[in-house]
């Protein structure tokens, strides 16, 4: 899990900083950053589902002609979708 560092912001323009400064390298103001710490959400606990469970989000699919492909790709390619397939030769 990350910290929570403190960080430092500039009370003048908003400049970040991992560190206190006596100059914001900014704007050039004298004594303007002050601390903050930052709250990230708590993070959900992960679980797996099973490929039947997922539910379908109703995006119309184009079924291609080789099964397997179709299975990989949930049904079929999306209209409007890119879809990069590799491997070897």
């Amino acid at each position: 899990m990350a910290k929570n560092r403190e960080k430092f912001i500039c009370s003048s323009c908003g400049y970040t900083s991992s560190k206190w400064m006596g100059k914001c390298p900014q704007c050039l103001e004298w004594n303007t950053l002050v601390p903050f710490s930052p709250k990230a959400p708590p993070a959900k606990e992960a679980r797996y589902v099973a490929l039947a469970q997922v539910p379908e989000t109703g995006e119309e699919r184009i079924t291609l002609p080789l099964r397997e492909t179709n299975r990989v790709l949930g049904g079929g390619m999306v209209r409007g979708s890119l879809v990069l397939l590799g491997g070897e030769p």
